[in-house]
C-alpha cells in the first residue's frame, strides 16, 4: 500500500495515525485463532452457516488490524482493515483478493438481510486453512 493510499484513508477517517504497538498486534493474531478455531469446531449447516463465516472472516479482519498497528495505524473501517491484507507476501498471495468478497458477503449479511449459504461458510474455513499460517507468518516478519 502506497503512501497516497494511507492518506487517502486517514483523510477519510478510516486510519488513524498511532504509535506502533506489536502487543496490540500480537493480542489480535492470538484473537483471530481463537475464532476460527470456533469456527472449525462447528458443523456447517444452513442454520449455522452465517456464524461459521462471521468466525472466519473476522479472524481475518483481525488479522489485517494486527497488521496496521504493526505499522502505527488504527484502522477503522472493515475495508481498510482486508484491504492492508492483499500485500502479504505469501505464496498464493494473489488469492487474498478473495478475502474482499467475503467482507461484501458479511455485509450484505449483516446490514441487508443476505443469508450466507453452507458452501460460502465450507469456502471460508478452506480458505483459512489454506492461508491463515502463511498470512500470521508475514505479520509476525513485519
Amino acid at each position: 500500500m502506497n503512501d497516497e493510499e494511507i492518506r487517502l484513508y486517514i483523510e477519510r477517517r478510516e486510519l488513524w495515525k498511532r504509535t506502533p504497538d506489536t502487543l496490540r498486534a500480537d493480542s489480535l493474531i492470538a484473537a483471530a485463532l481463537r475464532n476460527a478455531s470456533f469456527g472449525k469446531n462447528i458443523p456447517i449447516k444452513e442454520d449455522t452457516a452465517a456464524n461459521i463465516f462471521k468466525s472466519f472472516y473476522d479472524a481475518f479482519r483481525q488479522l489485517g488490524d494486527a497488521a496496521w498497528w504493526k505499522k502505527g495505524y488504527e484502522p477503522r473501517s472493515h475495508e481498510v482493515s482486508i484491504r492492508v491484507l492483499e500485500e502479504a507476501e505469501i505464496k498464493v498471495s494473489f488469492e487474498l483478493r478473495k478475502i474482499d468478497r467475503f467482507r461484501r458477503i458479511r455485509h450484505d449479511e449483516e446490514y441487508r438481510g443476505g443469508i450466507v449459504r453452507p458452501d460460502q461458510a465450507q469456502e471460508i474455513a478452506e480458505f483459512w486453512d489454506n492461508v491463515s499460517n502463511e498470512l500470521i507468518d508475514w505479520l509476525k516478519k513485519k
